[in-house]
């Protein structure tokens, strides 16, 4: 048989040698072409002294420019891409791609030819370093390979598993996470063909995608869901005999073993990986091995840096041994040059540290530092393979200069941390821009918080009271802050689209989350989601492109100054708060009109206190019974926060650093613990997700109606056996709209959730009587309506809001699911993001009676045109004084808060009495005086007349 086939090559080559300058039949050259395709060992110089001529005679030839001319262009690409010329595969791939788009739609063309072009064209970029060329081929693959439902093409999964693969690099470790499952569901489905070759390229790439997807699952910290995935694999893979999958399994069961606590097994795990590994040849996971021991194990558990050092020389010895891995080689190498120069800061080495820090930028280019970095293009930003070993070696330099500082008090070391963090800072907005997921900010927000408190601790050591507010600032809500710059350039047409486009995501994502069917209808909803996320992409990006300044404004974003606080903030209120609660302090920056008085407080002292005051102020038999205890945590908490800072009387803004406690219950005089002197006699509250945040304009007329105010009260339930009846919520309503010329109610059936959704957007307040929770069973806040549940991530922006206030009186509606860095996102969170400047939220559950009568106070003092914070401030001190002694506890009255802007509201046609009876008894007084005036005159001029007639 092998001699039969052996003569068979022998007479296909005579055969071709005799008809080498002539036109092959198309099949006798797809044929040769395929035989190359199948048998790779040839020499690239003798397959292309074959098929070049080929081309140079197939103008002469019947299939000029169909899908045989195109696939002899893209073997001869290939072969000038093993030998290394890579710009002549790009001439090649790009001519057989200029052939596709002359002859689109011709039968002879196979459309899907193209996806595949773009794919290859991708690869021969990356080893070009064409960063953009690079992504702009891989963006075309997918796009015109979703516009093809290509979902078994070759190229188009390849491209999805690189895309995945680029979304880790970048830290969008949520949506690398998404394309990873797409990619493993279409693997899947060619692991099952029949077809061999099919076959084992679909298993290939189910294992690959399902490396990323547990990969992005561990720096998420999402153990339990990685530790699922991974499941018997280890089995499957030593009976496969695949070396380099063993070794991948073995190095992240080494990371689930490490977050157990079990360091013992994950360092056995590591050794395992790394033998693996160095018997597949795989000299460049060989070296990250070598790495995760010497960082994970000897430095950051035993804290053996000496042992962790010979690890880390060990692992840069593999260095440039695996030539296809150059960029992510020289990326691995940033990384354990920065661990060395941790080594040596841990020392107090400090020469030697930044000698290693100087040769870990150096992997990028030589001589390069971290503001050449900052000002990278975009391009080549992204290029740079795990951006966080980036900014990891950054924080690391901004920590080595403070603790130099420690030790020698040198300014000059201490302003350079300050300067290190801040452009740290900087890039992580450059990061932030090119991430798609906002899971993947938030982890992002979470993962740099401690540089954020070694940045703020930095300032404080050197009394630098402006870049402290700078990070301050940068500690909180910037994703909110971000969302509402994107709207201020988006249309009413562009929130329309890209709200349809989130709702059918979260619809496919959901039936995704509770689909119990066949593996095929899976991969199927898996399919449309790729299409309806990537329908959200582009629409997004269209947005960005119509807006000339979209990317500088992230890029190079306007940084809120002290000098805007004074100018914008203070002009009308005496102080503003803010605070962060980092591992080791806590800090505050209280700035007022006469002076910025910058704090740090014992972060024990401070957790104790606080929890003590939260938990007694929420439970009123609790607070009823240890009144002195309480008063007592609320004084010492005044202390701490305030510290001997002088407090003036009259409104504050406090800017908490996520998690909210009612300050108007703190006790600043508690000479009587029975009868405390409250905060809030002093001062009208307020609270902000940041000081940014209240400098953004959120008018919008467009929308409005005449009628000024939402009433709504569901009252009843019937769909919730768990839900009681709010009896008196419909006649509380009534009350309010007594102070009010134009209120607009939906009560009993009426206030359905469709009609909420319908209707919200046009008031300028809504008042809204329900029950909520911060949990539910999506574990998430959820608002009960008369006929529906809303959940939080079912609240899409449907256009521009009028509305200035939402008044939740509701348990709860403060709380929620709380992302270091960003806050609690709540739905007053959420209605903030949609362009609702303020909501008036409940803390805790407050019994429905002290919630209607306080309710109805706030109203009538913000129908006389008080401001919102002064109407609340008000209202809860007529409700102290004219309830009985009981309901004089905070518990009653502290849990209503205000968080967001606080403005007089304009209610237009929505006037009372005492707003027109003023203006108008004025008006009425002129029109006397100018008719007395008029009629005195026209005495004066009759007398006159009758003098001259009499003379």
């Amino acid at each position: 048989m092998p001699r039969k086939i052996i003569l068979l090559i022998c007479y296909f080559w005579l055969s071709l040698s005799s008809i080498h300058g002539q036109c092959l039949t198309e099949k006798v050259l797809q044929s040769r072409i395929n035989y190359y395709n199948y048998n790779p060992h040839f020499p690239s110089k003798k397959i292309l002294a074959e098929l070049e001529p080929y081309l140079a005679n197939i103008n002469n030839c019947p299939y000029k420019n169909d899908s045989t001319h195109v696939f002899l262009l893209r073997r001869i690409a290939r072969e000038y891409s093993r030998m290394g010329d890579n710009l002549k595969a790009v001439e090649f791939e790009s001519k057989a791609l200029g052939i596709m788009n002359s002859n689109k739609g011709k039968p002879s063309i196979d459309p899907e030819d193209i996806v595949t072009i773009y794919y290859f064209l991708s690869i021969f970029y990356d080893s070009l370093n064409y960063n953009r060329d690079e992504r702009a081929a891989m963006d075309s693959c997918f796009n015109i390979g979703m516009r093809l439902k290509s979902f078994s093409n070759y190229g188009f999964i390849y491209t999805l598993s690189d895309i995945a693969e680029f979304n880790y690099d970048i830290g969008d470790y949520h949506r690398c996470i998404e394309d990873a499952i797409t990619c493993e569901k279409l693997s899947t489905e060619l692991a099952g063909s029949t077809i061999r070759e099919r076959r084992d390229f679909g298993a290939r790439l189910v294992s690959y995608s399902l490396g990323w997807h547990v990969k992005a699952l561990l720096e998420l910290n999402k153990y339990e869901e990685a530790e699922h995935l991974i499941g018997n694999k280890l089995e499957e893979y030593q009976k496969a005999g695949n070396l380099n999958n063993l070794g991948l399994i073995y190095g992240q069961k080494a990371d689930l073993e490490r977050h157990k606590g079990n360091y013992q097994n994950a360092l056995l795990f590591l050794q395992r990986s790394f033998s693996y590994y160095l018997k597949a040849g795989n000299y460049f996971n060989c070296k990250q091995s070598l790495k995760d021991i010497g960082y994970e194990i000897y430095f950051e558990h035993l804290h053996d840096v000496d042992e962790a050092l010979v690890y880390f020389r060990n692992a840069l010895a593999y260095t440039g041994m695996d030539k296809l891995e150059k960029n992510k080689d020289a990326v691995e190498s940033l990384d354990i040059l920065a661990d060395i120069a941790n080594v040596y800061v841990h020392k107090g080495l400090y020469d030697s540290a930044f000698w290693y820090f100087q040769l870990a930028y150096d992997q990028i280019k030589r001589g390069t530092n971290e503001t050449d970095i900052l000002h990278f293009p975009s391009e080549k930003l992204v290029a740079i393979k795990k951006i966080h070993y980036l900014t990891n070696l950054m924080i690391g330099m901004g920590d080595a200069y403070l603790q130099k500082y420690q030790e020698t008090k040198d300014n000059n070391q201490l302003a350079k941390s300050i300067r290190v963090f801040k452009v740290t800072d900087s890039l992580l907005d450059r990061i932030k821009a090119e991430q798609l997921e906002v899971e993947s900010k938030l982890f992002w927000r979470k993962n740099t918080r401690k540089m954020y408190e070694h940045a703020i601790n930095a300032c404080y050591l050197g009394g630098d009271k402006e870049d402290a507010f700078y990070f301050f600032e940068k500690s909180r809500a910037v994703i909110l802050n971000d969302q509402l710059t994107e709207q201020n350039w988006e249309t009413d047409k562009d929130i329309t689209e890209l709200s349809q486009a989130k709702r059918n995501v979260s619809t496919l994502e959901k039936e995704i989350s509770t689909n119990d069917s066949s593996f095929g209808t899976a991969s199927e909803l898996q399919k449309k989601l790729l299409d309806k996320r990537n329908e959200l992409d582009h629409i997004e990006e269209t947005v960005k492109r119509k807006n000339p300044f979209y990317y500088q404004i992230f890029m190079d974003p306007n940084h809120t100054s002290l000098n805007d606080i004074y100018k914008k903030i203070l002009n009308d209120h005496q102080a503003l708060l803010e605070l962060f609660e980092g591992e080791n302090a806590v800090y505050s920056l209280f700035i007022t009109r006469k002076g910025i008085y910058f704090n740090k407080i014992d972060k024990i002292d401070f957790d104790i206190y606080a929890r003590l005051y939260n938990s007694l102020l929420s439970n009123v038999n609790s607070l009823n019974s240890k009144m002195p205890e309480f008063t007592n945590a609320a004084h010492h908490l005044y202390e701490m926060i305030f510290n001997k800072s002088i407090v003036p009387q009259g409104r504050i803004i406090i800017s908490p650093d996520g998690i909210y406690f009612p300050f108007e219950a703190l006790v600043t005089n508690n000479t009587n613990p029975r009868s405390p002197v409250y905060f809030l006699e002093d001062h009208p509250v307020s609270y902000t997700y940041s000081a940014r945040y209240l400098l953004n304009n959120f008018s919008n007329e467009e929308n409005k109606l005449n009628r000024s105010i939402l009433g709504i009260a569901p009252i009843h339930y019937t769909y919730n056996k768990n839900l009681n009846p709010l009896v008196g919520s419909d006649q509380s309503l009534n009350q309010i709209e007594s102070n009010f010329k134009y209120v607009y109610t939906l009560i009993g059936e009426k206030a359905s959730k469709y009609n909420f959704l319908k209707q919200f957007s046009k008031y300028s307040v809504i008042q809204l009587y329900t029950h909520a929770s911060d949990s539910s069973d999506r574990n998430e806040p959820v608002i009960y309506f008369s006929d529906s549940s809303l959940y939080l991530s079912d609240l899409f922006q449907e256009n521009k809001p009028s509305t200035q206030l939402m008044v939740l009186s509701a348990c709860n509606t403060g709380n929620g699911k709380f992302y270091q860095g960003e806050g609690i996102f709540s739905f007053n969170r959420a209605f903030a993001s949609i362009g609702i400047p303020a909501s008036v939220i409940n803390l805790w559950s407050v019994n429905s009676v002290s919630t209607y009568r306080l309710t109805e106070l706030f109203y009538k003092y913000l129908s006389d045109g008080m401001t919102t914070d002064e109407a609340l401030q008000c209202a809860k001190l007529e409700f102290i004084h004219t309830s009985d002694k009981q309901q004089t506890l905070p518990y009653y009255w502290a849990a209503a808060i205000l968080v967001g802007k606080t403005e007089v509201i304009d209610f237009h046609q929505g006037l009372t009495l005492r707003t027109w009876l003023i203006p108008a008894m004025a008006i009425l007084f002129f029109i006397i005086v100018w008719w007395l005036w008029r009629k005195r005159k026209l005495f004066l001029v009759d007398r006159r007349l009758n003098d001259e007639e009499f003379r």
